[in-house]
């Protein structure tokens, strides 16, 4: 079975098969979510054969619609897809991409593979702080400089690590606030927040005596709503009992 559609430059041919052990997964792509096979597979088995065809290039290697390959090779059922020459790793990318379909994990797991460093030493850093989301990891190996604003560099494989050593050391600061708020010291908001007290007044800011005084006014700590409350909080916390020529009045 064949359908043709008119390319200015070529004949595409969507075709169908049973045969599935044709095609190849692309060493490159993103990790396959078991939980999304699963539900296209139930789909198939309440609805029949998906009609969309997976994309795959001159290898047979699958650029779009892995899950729905191991979902029709749960079911049982033939396959359509649609063979296109010349396309790689970079339309993998486009293609997910286009289809909002790729988290910023996979786009991680990516560029490792491809042995990008930078994004090697940020899922190593992970691995050291799994309580931090993976968005505070890239900020903190930034030390302050990530925004939403350079997603777009993140996914292009352009994301560029400022010092492991100073994220390392923040990380650790941040990481040993636990005893002390067990509830919020993780939460992204305060995360960024502390990121940018430290970023902003690196010389001025001693974090042995923050820690100090966490010691002694740990009920100081507080769930807040947004970066103002917590700068105020962590400036409360650094102030306490600190003569008033030596206190900072922390504008971030």
């Amino acid at each position: 079975m064949s359908v043709k559609t008119k390319n200015p430059k070529s004949d595409f041919k969507v075709n169908y098969t049973t045969n599935l052990d044709m095609f190849k997964l692309m060493e490159n792509n993103r990790p396959v979510n078991q939980g999304r096979v699963k539900k296209i597979y139930q789909s198939m088995m309440d609805e029949g054969l998906l009609v969309v065809p997976i994309l795959v290039n001159k290898k047979m290697e699958i650029i779009d619609g892995q899950h729905r390959y191991h979902a029709s090779k749960l079911s049982g059922k033939g396959l359509y897809y649609l063979q296109v020459d010349n396309y790689g790793e970079s339309e993998v990318i486009k293609t997910n991409t286009n289809s909002q379909s790729w988290s910023r994990k996979d786009y991680l797991e990516f560029y490792v593979s491809k042995g990008n460093r930078n994004y090697i030493k940020l899922k190593q850093f992970m691995e050291v702080y799994p309580h931090f989301s993976l968005s505070d990891c890239m900020f903190l190996l930034t030390n302050g400089t990530f925004t939403s604003t350079k997603k777009d560099h993140f996914n292009n494989g352009k994301y560029k690590i400022s010092s492991y050593s100073k994220g390392l050391q923040w990380g650790e600061f941040i990481t040993s606030l636990q005893k002390y708020f067990p509830e919020g010291f993780s939460r992204t908001v305060f995360v960024r927040s502390m990121i940018s007290v430290l970023r902003k007044y690196e010389n001025e800011f001693n974090t042995d005596e923050f820690i100090k005084k966490s010691e002694i006014v740990p009920h100081f700590f507080k769930i807040c709503g947004n970066h103002s409350d917590y700068v105020r909080m962590i400036e409360d916390i650094y102030n306490f009992k600190r003569r008033n020529d030596k206190k900072i009045f922390i504008r971030v």
